[in-house]
């Protein structure tokens, strides 16, 4: 069925300069149903596709965006799914240290085959975009998989338009966008992440600056470019980012915004295990004051009673004191004066 199909294609790619915007739908639509790989089983059940219809098919593409550029996500994602077969049906049987290298205005694809055991360190480059294999790009691959692998295949594709201009970003990007896939020995895409050594991605960039440009990848499933690290920058020529994982990576001019991150900021954690220590000192320290504030309104409470109490017990005593003494005052015998009685003795004499 893709025989007869890129036979009837191929005729039609011939003419690939001469494709107009009213017929590039449809004409994506029929690269798409051709070389779109994505429901195979295995690579190896297919017809290898001629390099030369590959080109073609790469011109035809690359027309396409010129004319019409990226207008809606599906779009970009068939384009990208048709690329990617292109890429896999050119390789179907060709041993390792094989690589297909396709070339348009738009687009630069480049697919390498490689034995497992000669990949690590290795540098693949695709115009003046490059990618180098770090030791241990393998290790968080399931074993079993992985003991199995005899070759891979590395595909750079170097993006001279953004594929993402649906995307909103908040910075100028500086140059090509460039996407990165490992692909196992049927043609499945392995799933690189997490990696402890850092894969290191070339862009090329006329802009390039140290201090003033920043690498960022783009997370698909928030829709943001997400900053990563720079291992070096050749002001004016190139920038190579550091990733531990594989997606589509571009420079921008750096800012002084924050960068995004998805779904997670460890800024913010470290800001909580500041607060949180602080927030409970301040809930200590309140609590221990209100707690002394009680006991020493309660203790001037207790002291202004005791007080009171004695003060009405002294007073008591005191009226008791005086009632007592005019009680006796009362009873006594009444006093005689002696110099009286001495007078009227003195007198009777």
């Amino acid at each position: 069925m893709r025989k007869s199909v890129i036979s009837t294609l191929t005729k039609l790619l011939g003419k690939s300069d001469e494709i107009s915007e009213g017929a590039s739908s449809n004409t994506l639509e029929l690269l798409s149903l051709t070389f779109n790989t994505e429901g195979e089983h295995s690579i190896h059940t297919v017809e290898a596709l001629p390099e030369e219809v590959g080109q073609q098919a790469v011109s035809a593409i690359s027309n396409l965006i010129e004319s019409s550029g990226f207008d809606e996500k599906n779009e970009t994602e068939k384009i990208t799914k048709t690329i990617t077969g292109i890429g896999k049906l050119s390789l179907v049987d060709k041993p390792a240290r094989t690589k297909v290298e396709f070339g348009s205005s738009q687009i630069n694809l480049v697919q390498a085959r490689e034995y497992v055991s000669e990949i690590i360190g290795k540098s693949v480059q695709n115009d003046d975009s490059e990618i180098t294999v770090p030791t241990g790009v393998f290790d968080k691959l399931d074993p079993v998989k992985r003991d199995l692998l005899g070759f891979v295949d590395v595909r750079l594709l170097k993006w001279n338009k953004n594929p993402h201009s649906h995307v909103s970003i908040p910075l100028n990007i500086t140059g090509p966008v460039i996407s990165v896939d490992l692909l196992d020995d049927s043609g499945k895409e392995m799933k690189i992440e997490n990696l402890e050594t850092p894969i290191q991605i070339k862009i090329p960039s006329n802009l390039a600056k140290t201090g003033e440009i920043e690498c960022r990848f783009l997370n698909t499933k928030t829709n943001q470019w997400i900053k990563i690290g720079i291992e070096r920058v050749k002001d004016g020529e190139y920038t190579i980012c550091t990733t531990n994982h594989l997606s589509d990576f571009a420079t921008f001019i750096a800012n002084e915004e924050p960068p995004e991150t998805d779904g997670f900021n460890a800024n913010w954690l470290w800001l909580l295990l500041l607060l949180i220590p602080g927030i409970a000192v301040i809930g200590t320290v309140s609590a221990l004051v209100i707690v002394c504030i009680k006991k020493k309104s309660r203790l001037r409470k207790d002291q202004t009673q005791y007080g009171s109490s004695a003060n009405l017990h002294s007073n008591k005593k005191a009226k008791s004191s005086l009632f007592t003494t005019l009680f006796k005052k009362k009873n006594a015998p009444a006093r005689q004066d002696s110099n009286v009685e001495l007078l009227d003795v003195t007198t009777q004499i």
